[in-house]
């Protein structure tokens, strides 16, 4: 009886209990099956398959449960390219302390319910689709202790309660798009913080000091966001902090020097910021285990300390782009671990440490543009494990050590633009058989390219323009089939005799990676072979560099066939025939320059179909017939070049549909009729040249609406009528020409017209207005502009003849006969501060006698005037009848005290002594400044024949323009020949003239009186005659980035003289 009573109190226990644990299991399937239901994307079926209500939900894939009653404590469904929504229900399972999505396609919000879970421990979503905000609710998860919600699209602020939650270990919010800033006691309740990383959002104000307080933090990565002002210096009180990643901000301010006393500091990177002051001194003394600082692109400055050696646990050490200067310390050969070494875009200059040899684990070592000079260190051969070699843009000479050619797994090697010289190994590929890239170009390399450079299996890059390489091209290119780029412009190299196309490229069609061509300046006297646009290159060739090369024939049909052609330049070349229809199969090309070639023919219509056409280039050759109306319906289109040629018919009314064409250049053709109203529209238009055309009608008035005009040239037509009084609104014009038509009336005189001179009118008879135009007066202002005249007339330039002595450039011209050596780079100039009368002016030029004039200018002219202690002087007179004489003498003398231009090049007012010594005896150049002293566009920027060709097209200036004058001066020093003379007409320019002529007829283009002088031996002055030569053909290649600059210029006159005055002394020893 007693065992029946038991056992029935027993039952009726158990059921209650059974019960409620069956009701609880039951809640937590629900909330699970509802997780399943929000899932649209298991590509597996893994959800589908396995979580099924025939199995219990603890053997699901990623359920783990837990404790007598077996409840869901764990999701895990990490890595398994599922997608969905997150259901609202997961809130439901109480008793789960971790949840793990990561890396898979979930998308929507985040449910808030989830901060009903209590237990939770663990929240990974990481790299997900998940937007909106982060919850609220999360700030009631006591227990957290890991927040990764990293590489979602998460907005808005971050809650403050999640900062109050004591227990956090890990706070990761990298890669969203979070807003706001931090709080200001951020760290007060997060005692546990090892880990705080919110890189890549948008959260700004400033960082904040109590960051200092998360005494066990061991990463802080605030990376890529807003944060500006300084770094807190209480970052240095973290003394358990490992990894310190404050890069990309807007961080301003020293770096605080208590951040390298962090003894446990292993990762430091502040780059790209506003840091400024110096490197900090010492900095591996107590930080003793740092691998890694990164100060990249700041406004660090001063030197690089020596005792940087002592960081001998350093992987990685990038100080580029800042303003770092003195020498690389040699105790940074004692950086035993160095994996990565960037020092580049800094001012240091001294030589590369030999020492840097002794960093066997060195993989990457970055000098380039610097003012590094001296020679390569053989030791940089010893570096078996550099895979990256960058030495480009410094100051380097000499030749690559062959230890370099050695190097087994080097991979890149840049040495552009340096002042290297001699030939490459004849076996240059046998000891880098892992090279893809090689940069040699803009250096002083000789010799023939060796063929085994075609032997480099791996290259797809190879850069050796701008050199003195001579002889043919290697015919086997064509086994380097990763190559991407071939560059080979501005060298001697030719092309096979025995065969009359380019045999190289002829090989080049098994390249199916070729993306780029470049073998423009060269004298190769080929044609193109027609299976350039055959085979691979049809699909893969960009880019097409092929002007002034010496390419002849026709233009071959099969080029049409390179359908991903986006530049195509084949100008200054011999090239005849007509232009193919096939070019306008050419659908991505956006520059086709064809100029200065015999074509002959039509303008193909077809390149109306050229729909991503920018720049179309066809002047100076021999085409004919129509202009295509079509060519105003390529809306692409910006920049049209057709001057030079013989095209006939009116400018077609279509052209002018494109309002969005910049330049238009169609001058010196046989062009008739009027010009439209409709030009009005081109509001975009900067650079309209019709002149030489024989266009009549008036000037339309709707000129003055085309508001960005700088350059109008109507010069040389047949227009009539009055100049528009709407062009004074053209405020950007910088130079306006109408001479020789037959136009009549009253020149406006205001907007532009304030700065232009009587050579914009010249030719036109009828022409009235104010006197610096040169014309005759309106009628109506004779009586009130005569008392003006007359004291202009005769008060005024006895006045303006003393007040131009302040100006005058004098040198000594000896007669003695310890005359200086004709090269001699220092002189003597001798100036005194006595009075000079006007008596002794007029004397002195022979009453300015024309036989006396050197030169002309817009505000006067030049003298020579010889007075009687021998004394010769370049004496300027200004014409005060022009506006804005006085303004230009007081600008001109304060130049004359304060001369700084760095590569002042005005060739009309470089004055040679009797020794060849250059003196700048004028400086027109004053022109360029405003009352302000601050520089500005004016009228005149250059001289025609002197100026680059992108200023003829763009009509803007640039350091690489007066690196083309200065070229173009070279050539008139040592020709006598001026770029404007008789001799060039037509296609046969002065740059072209010397090409034609180097290197083997030089000697006969030479003035003589260079070649007789002392009587030096002719062999020996042929030498660098052809150096100086080659230096000027490069200062004025075509296209402005191929241009050396005036730095390297300078290095190479310096080497010209060198040899000049070494040829003297071995001479004046025998």
């Amino acid at each position: 009886m007693a065992k029946i009573v038991i056992f029935t109190l027993f039952s009726m226990l158990y059921i209650p209990i059974c019960l409620v644990i069956s009701l609880n299991n039951s809640i937590d399937e629900t909330a699970l099956l509802a997780f399943k239901s929000q899932i649209s994307y298991d590509p597996d079926d893994i959800l589908a398959m396995n979580w099924t209500r025939g199995t219990s939900f603890c053997n699901w894939i990623g359920i783990t449960c837990g404790g007598m009653n077996q409840r869901v404590t764990g999701i895990n469904l990490a890595d398994m390219g599922i997608g969905g929504t997150i259901a609202k229900d997961i809130g439901k399972l109480s008793f789960l302390e971790s949840i793990v999505i990561s890396n898979n396609n979930f998308h929507g919000f985040i449910p808030e319910e989830m901060g009903n879970l209590s237990q939770l421990l663990e929240i990974d979503m990481q790299f997900n689709e998940l937007g909106g905000l982060i919850p609220t609710n999360f700030g009631f998860l006591g227990k957290l202790q890991k927040l990764n919600l990293r590489g979602n699209g998460l907005t808005g602020y971050i809650p403050e309660r999640i900062f109050n939650l004591s227990s956090l270990l890990e706070i990761n919010f990298r890669n969203n798009s979070l807003s706001g800033s931090l709080p200001i006691d951020i760290c007060k309740n997060l005692p546990k913080l090892e880990t705080l990383r919110i890189s890549a959002n948008q959260i700004g104000g400033s960082i904040p000091p109590s960051l200092g307080s998360c005494g066990k933090l061991k990463i802080l990565s605030l990376s890529f966001n807003d944060f500006g002002g300084s770094i807190p210096m209480e970052i240095g009180n973290l003394s358990t902090l490992q990894i310190l990643y404050l890069n990309k901000n807007n961080l301003i301010g020293d770096m605080p020097s208590t951040i390298f006393n962090i003894s446990s500091l292993l990762n430091i990177s502040v780059e790209n910021n506003k840091i400024s002051g110096y490197f900090p001194d010492d900095p591996c003394n107590r930080a003793a285990m740092l691998e890694s600082i990164e100060l990249h692109n700041n406004h660090f400055h001063g030197r690089i300390p020596s005792s940087l050696s002592r960081c001998r646990a350093l992987k990685l050490l990038t100080i580029s782009k800042n303003r770092f200067t003195g020498s690389i310390p040699n105790g940074i050969g004692n950086l035993s671990a160095l994996h990565r070494l960037v020092l580049s875009y800094n001012y240091l200059n001294g030589s590369i440490p030999h020492t840097i040899g002794n960093i066997s684990t060195l993989e990457s070592f970055t000098i380039h543009d610097n003012s590094i000079s001296g020679k390569i260190p053989q030791e940089l051969g010893q570096l078996s494990n550099l895979k990256g070699l960058y030495l480009s843009l410094n100051k380097l000479e000499g030749e690559i050590p062959e230890s370099i050619f050695n190097l087994s797994k080097l991979q890149e090697l840049a040495v552009v633009l340096n002042d290297i010289s001699g030939n490459l190994p004849s076996s240059i590929a046998d000891g880098l058989p892992n090279l893809e890239r090689l940069y040699l170009g803009g250096n002083r390399l000789s010799g023939v390219i060796p063929s085994s450079v075609c032997n480099f299996s791996k290259l797809s890059i190879l850069e050796l323009s701008n050199n003195s390489f001579s002889g043919q091209v290697p015919m086997n290119f064509g086994n380097l089939r990763n190559l991407q780029l071939l560059g080979l412009s501005s060298n001697r190299l030719i092309n096979d005799p025995s065969t009359p196309e380019l045999g190289f490229l002829i090989s080049l069609k098994n390249c199916r990676h070729l993306k780029n061509i470049k073998i423009n300046n060269n004298f190769f006297d080929g044609m193109l072979p027609k299976s350039l646009g055959i085979g691979n290159l049809s699909a893969s060739l960009e880019r097409l560099y092929a002007s002034s090369c010496g390419i002849k024939g026709r233009i071959p049909n099969e080029i049409g066939n390179l359908s991903n052609l986006i530049m195509l330049e084949v100008g200054v070349n011999d090239l005849t025939g007509t232009i193919p229809d096939t070019l306008g199969q050419l659908k991505k090309i956006q520059v086709l320059g064809i100029s200065g070639n015999k074509l002959q023919g039509p303008i193909p219509v077809k390149f109306c179909n050229l729909e991503n056409l920018y720049v179309l280039n066809l002047a100076e050759n021999k085409l004919s017939e129509h202009l295509p109306g079509c060519l105003g319906n390529v809306t692409s289109l910006r920049q049209i070049y057709l001057a030079y040629n013989v095209l006939t018919s009116t400018i077609p009314l279509n052209l002018w549909n494109n309002d969005k064409i910049q330049i238009l250049s169609v001058s010196h053709n046989l062009l008739v009729g009027e010009i439209p109203s409709t030009i009005g529209k081109l509001q975009s238009l900067t650079n309209l040249t019709l002149s030489n055309n024989r266009l009549y009608g008036p000037i339309p008035e709707s000129f003055g609406n085309l508001t960005e005009l700088q350059w109008l040239d109507l010069s040389q037509n047949n227009l009539s009528g009055v100049i528009p009084k709407s062009l004074e609104s053209l405020v950007y014009l910088v130079y306006f020409n109408v001479s020789f038509n037959t136009l009549s009336g009253v020149i406006p005189n205001g907007g532009p017209f304030k700065n232009l001179t009587g050579d914009s009118f010249i030719g036109n008879g009828e022409l009235c207005g104010a006197s610096q135009f040169k014309v005759m007066l309106c009628k109506g202002n004779t009586s009130k502009s005569s008392s003006k005249t007359r004291y202009l007339k005769y008060i005024l330039p006895s006045c303006a003849f003393v007040a131009s002595i302040a100006i005058i450039t004098v040198w000594f011209m000896r007669h003695n006969t310890n005359k200086p050596h004709p090269f001699q780079s220092s002189f003597s100039i001798a100036f005194t501060m006595k009075r000079i009368s006007y008596y002794e002016v007029l004397k002195s030029t022979n009453y300015f006698d024309g036989e006396n004039m050197i030169g002309k200018g817009s505000m006067g002219s030049v003298f020579k005037g010889i007075f009687p202690n021998g004394v010769v002087a370049a004496i300027k007179v200004f014409n005060l009848d022009l506006e804005g004489a006085f303004a230009s003498f007081d600008a001109e003398c304060q130049i004359m005290c304060n001369v700084r231009h760095r590569n002042l090049v005005k060739p009309s007012n470089i004055l040679l002594d009797e020794n060849i010594v250059a003196h700048v005896g004028d400086f027109g150049i004053a022109k360029l400044f405003t009352e302000d002293q601050r520089i500005s566009h004016t009228k005149t920027l250059g001289t025609m024949g002197y100026m680059a060709p992108e200023y003829g097209s763009t009509g803007l200036i640039s350091t690489m323009a007066d690196v083309y004058s200065y070229g173009i001066l070279l050539m008139e020093t040592f020709t006598k020949k001026k770029p404007t003379d008789d001799l060039f007409d037509g296609e046969l320019t002065m740059r072209r003239w010397m090409f034609e002529s180097f290197p083997d007829k030089i000697m006969q283009i030479v003035d003589m009186d260079v070649l007789n002088r002392d009587g030096e031996n002719i062999k020996t002055k042929e030498g660098y005659l052809k150096s100086i030569t080659q230096l000027a053909l490069e200062c004025t290649v075509d296209f402005p980035e191929e241009r050396l600059n005036m730095e390297h210029v300078v290095i190479r006159l310096k080497k010209i003289k060198s040899e000049v005055f070494s040829s003297i002394s071995m001479t004046e020893k025998d």
